[in-house]
């Protein structure tokens, strides 16, 4: 993808998260102090996703980051990022992207459209354990067309060749569970093809799957040494960790009085009603801020997280979800 100035919006959102003519937000021109802005402001700006780097996440972010500098070689180490579903898996490789996939800065006003790079290529894997379907989602996400005919070799090439252009380093795929799907010869014949993809692009990949697409991925030995683990466990209540990540969630609430959220009575509150899961956790505590704007409390107290407080925000545990009314 050269300096031609015809990049497809479509490779431009998957890259980098926005298109390449988006309007800067004036929001974030504002100030960051809850004193110096009204409620409006503040709800606004609590639908924004944000990252907060507690020590798991970062530790994995660095183990992902050494594998970019990992030489172009015949047989690559990559990993796999295991966590239960919405327990932060995503927003770790969301997180590598937009750190290296940087629009150059004069993007905007050169007229000739600077070469572009995209270190890290993001993708979600098909819902079902099918090699050429993986490799059909990796050509519409390049905006490439492709034919259900094309011979499984020609679309690697054409893969590999805009890869290069591009400066691909590292291949991550996310939702790589639901390669559980299909019968065991068909995973094996994904896996195959995911290996084949492997050795011929010569680049890392990241997977991001549950415990069952780590069950999926250990069923191949050869494919087990490929993707050494890394866990994102639940999060617990009496653990210094989630502490700290509860006081840095109540830093981004901007809430004008303290709520202590990274007090050992609140987090167990938190905890059990989130089920240790952090995007569960994310969830209740922005919602609970959204009633202490609204309310005008401007704290997150005890009581909100019992019983009746739940109620006023229609909370449910989610362990209890798909539970028909009694």
């Amino acid at each position: 993808m050269g300096s031609g100035g015809d990049e497809p919006k479509e490779l431009f959102g998957q890259a980098f998260g926005r298109r390449p003519d988006a309007a800067k937000d004036p929001s974030t021109q504002e100030p960051t102090e809850p004193e110096a802005l009204d409620v409006e402001t503040r709800l606004r700006r609590l639908k924004r996703p944000f990252w907060i780097g507690y020590e798991r996440a970062v530790q994995i972010r660095a183990r992902i980051e050494d594998l970019l500098d990992t030489p172009y070689s015949d047989r690559v180490t990559s990993c796999a990022v295991i966590a239960p579903s919405y327990n932060g898996k995503t927003s770790i490789l969301r997180n590598v992207q937009r750190r290296h996939n940087v629009l150059p800065a004069d993007y905007q006003h050169d007229s000739s459209r600077p070469e572009i790079k995209i270190p890290v290529f993001f993708m979600q894997a098909p819902p079902v354990p099918d090699e050429d379907r993986l490799l059909d989602a990796v050509l519409r996400l390049l905006c490439i067309q492709g034919s259900p005919r094309e011979p499984t070799e020609h679309k690697i090439s054409r893969i590999q060749a805009v890869f290069v252009g591009l400066g691909v380093k590292l291949l991550a795929i996310d939702e790589f569970g639901f390669y559980q799907a299909g019968s065991h010869d068909r995973q094996k014949r994904a896996l195959n093809g995911l290996k084949y993809l492997g050795n011929y692009l010569r680049i890392p990949m990241v997977i991001a799957a549950v415990e069952e697409g780590l069950n999926v991925l250990s069923a191949n030995e050869e494919i087990a040494n490929r993707f050494p683990a890394e866990h994102l466990p639940r999060w617990k209540a009496n653990d210094e960790n989630t502490l700290s990540l509860l006081a840095s969630f109540e830093a981004k609430l901007g809430l004008r009085k303290p709520s202590n959220l990274g007090t050992e009575g609140m987090a167990k509150l938190i905890i059990a009603n989130s089920g240790g899961i952090l995007g569960h956790m994310h969830d209740l505590v922005r919602e609970l801020a959204k009633k202490a704007l609204r309310s005008g409390a401007e704290q997150i107290v005890e009581a909100d997280l019992k019983p009746d407080g739940l109620k006023q925000i229609r909370w449910v545990i989610p362990s209890l979800r798909h539970q028909r009314p009694v």
